[in-house]
């Protein structure tokens, strides 16, 4: 049986952009976990009969295919493969992808996947990189790939890239409600359209951040907000009429509900509660309204992928 390895959705529990760089690559401080719920990227070696040249391709399938298709398809699985390639020799592969994540959604999806295909072909093909090297490719990418190598909870600064892992409580139950309101956003005009940056200390941010999730305080790790949340809300109306369904379940969940949010840079929402139950029966209301929306759990670096 062809292995099969998880792209999981990358949820931004704050997000606090705090300058611009003179190459136009923003500086930020972020929380970042990742849930069980994501895409399922499978790869092959290319067999060949006589006369037939090698190519590596790429399938889709899944919810969310026929979007991917409709964009170009999700060139970064290809593009992870060809970095990969300028430093190991690399047999040609087929690869397929399982598309469950919202395109354009701010769930790192793209990504993700190639981050799976990075973590995919180093087992496959047994090879050995260093892990800063391996960070150097990744980052060549884009810049959200170094933070998806390792699925698990991270510290995110400077551009994104510099990271650290971390670690909530364990014995604090969390569960997420993922949600979407069908539309793709333009990460770019997120950005441009954000007329401040934050005034507080990043290294203060980071610090603080930090204390909130390593204490199982996810309402105030939840507090230091998502800067790209009011420009998004700004251009895609939908975005607050879905936040606006999301922050009407705290009456219906008193006790369980932590809080809800924006991620990234849209247009996925998230709400995080303390029971699966809570969090099933959210999902149960927002489809029963037309929604998109999924429960899942948060993974570990230890965790199978």
């Amino acid at each position: 049986m062809t292995p099969s390895y998880l792209a999981p959705a990358k949820v931004n529990l704050c997000l606090n952009v705090t300058g611009r760089r003179s190459n136009g690559y923003h500086e930020l401080v972020s929380v970042a976990g990742f849930t069980a719920f994501g895409d399922y990227l499978s790869l092959c070696p290319v067999l060949l009969g006589a006369g037939e040249d090698a190519q590596t391709e790429l399938q889709i399938s899944g919810p969310f295919a026929a979007d991917l298709r409709s964009a170009g398809g999700d060139t970064l699985i290809i593009a992870a493969y060809l970095a990969l390639s300028k430093h190991l020799p690399l047999d040609m592969f087929h690869f397929h992808l399982e598309k469950h994540i919202p395109l354009g959604g701010g769930l790192g999806g793209g990504s993700a996947d190639a981050a799976a295909c990075l973590r995919a072909l180093m087992k496959t093909t047994h090879a050995s990189l260093s892990p800063y090297k391996l960070e150097k490719i990744a980052a060549s990418i884009g810049a959200d790939v170094p933070v998806c190598l390792a699925p698990g909870w991270q510290l995110m600064t400077g551009t994104g890239t510099s990271l650290v892992k971390l670690a909530p409580p364990a014995d604090i139950p969390l569960y997420c409600v993922l949600t979407n309101p069908s539309i793709a956003v333009s990460t770019k005009d997120i950005f441009a359209h954000l007329t401040s940056f934050s005034q507080d200390d990043p290294a203060w941010l980071a610090t603080e951040q930090t204390s909130a999730l390593e204490s199982g305080a996810f309402e105030k790790l939840m507090a230091f907000g998502n800067d790209l949340q009011a420009p998004a809300c700004k251009l895609y109306p939908k975005i607050t009429d879905l936040l606006d369904q999301l922050n009407s379940l705290k009456s219906a969940f008193p006790s369980d509900y932590i809080g809800s949010a924006m991620s990234g840079s849209g247009s996925s929402c998230f709400c995080l509660m303390h029971s699966k139950d809570a969090a099933d029966q959210a999902v149960s209301h927002l489809l029963d309204h037309g929604i998109w929306a999924t429960a899942t759990a948060f993974v570990s670096p230890a965790s199978p992928l």
